[in-house]
C-alpha cells in the first residue's frame, strides 16, 4: 500500500509511479487529515510513506500520524522522500517511529525532485523542471524493484550536521516558521476556493466574502501553489507557484 503526502504534487507524483510499477493500491493522507480519519488499515503488501522533506524531516504532523496509526498486515515500512537537496538525519526518526511499532524497517530513499519552497527562490523552468523528473524516474523505478522483492533500501550518506538540522533547526522551523501567519492573500484573489480544497488542516475559510488563513498550518504551501492567480504569497513575495505534472501526463510525453 503506498500512502502519500503532498503539497506540490510531487509526491503524488512519485507515489502514483510507484503504485503503477508494483500494482498497488495509492492512499492520500492529506484526504486522511483533511477528513479528520484515523491511519487504520490493513495491507498484505508492504507499507510505503512517500512524502517531502521539511526542514531535513518528514512533516511532524505526518510522523505523529504514523506513530498513532493501525495498520495491519504487512510489517513491512517503506519511506521514500522528495526533496530538493538533502534530507538531514531524517531516515533515523523514521526508523525510530518504525521500531516502536514493532514493524520492519525496510529502509529509506530519496528522489530528488523540483524544490516546492518557493519562499527566496523562483520556480524552475518547465525545461528544468522536465529534466528534474525525468531524472528522478530511474531511482523511482530501482525502489519499486526492491519493495518487490521485499530488499532493504540503503541510505548510507551522512550529511554535515545533519543531525543538528534534523534535531534543533527542525525544532525551530515547527515552533517559530510553520504557521499562516506569513501568507498573505491580495487582491488578485478570486475566491475560486482552491485554497480551501487544497488545505489538508482546513485552515482556510471564505469569511464575509475574504479568504483568511489561520493559525492551523503545517506549511505545505498547497495554497499558494493550487492558486491560479498567484493571490497567495509569503510575506507578499511573488516568485511565482509550482505544481508537478500528474504521472499519467507526463508518461504521455
Amino acid at each position: 500500500m503506498i500512502l502519500y503526502f503532498s503539497g506540490s504534487g510531487n509526491s503524488k507524483f512519485v507515489a502514483k509511479y510507484l503504485a503503477i510499477l508494483l500494482k498497488d493500491e495509492v492512499i492520500s493522507l492529506n484526504k486522511i487529515i483533511k477528513e479528520n480519519l484515523s491511519l487504520d488499515l490493513i495491507s498484505n503488501k508492504p507499507y510505503v510513506f512517500v512524502c517531502p522533506i521539511y526542514a531535513w524531516r518528514f512533516p511532524s504532523r505526518i510522523e505523529n500520524l504514523i506513530k498513532n496509526s493501525n495498520l495491519r498486515g504487512n510489517n513491512n515500512f517503506y519511506f521514500i522522500a522528495t526533496m530538493g537537496l538533502n534530507c538531514g538525519n531524517a531516515d533515523k526518526y523514521l526508523k525510530k517511529i518504525t521500531k516502536s511499532k514493532n514493524k520492519n524497517y525496510m529502509g529509506f530513499g530519496k528522489i530528488i525532485m523540483p524544490n516546492n519552497y518557493l519562499i527566496s527562490d523562483k520556480p524552475e523552468s518547465s525545461e528544468n523542471i522536465k529534466k528534474i523528473i525525468q531524472n528522478a524516474i530511474p531511482s523511482i523505478e530501482t525502489f519499486a524493484n526492491k519493495i518487490s522483492n521485499n530488499e532493504i533500501i540503503k541510505y548510507e550518506k551522512r550529511e554535515f550536521f545533519g543531525f543538528l538540522k534534523s534535531s534543533f533547526i527542525n525544532y525551530l522551523f515547527n515552533k517559530f516558521f510553520v504557521n499562516g501567519k506569513n501568507l498573505v492573500v491580495d487582491e488578485n484573489c478570486i475566491k475560486c476556493e482552491n485554497c480551501i480544497k487544497s488545505c489538508p488542516l482546513n485552515n482556510i475559510s471564505l469569511v464575509n466574502g475574504k479568504i483568511k488563513i489561520s493559525n492551523n498550518c503545517m506549511f505545505c504551501l498547497s495554497c499558494l501553489n493550487n492558486c491560479p492567480k498567484n493571490a497567495i504569497t509569503f510575506m507578499g513575495k511573488k516568485n511565482g507557484t509550482y505544481s508537478c505534472p500528474s504521472v499519467e501526463d507526463f508518461l504521455k510525453k
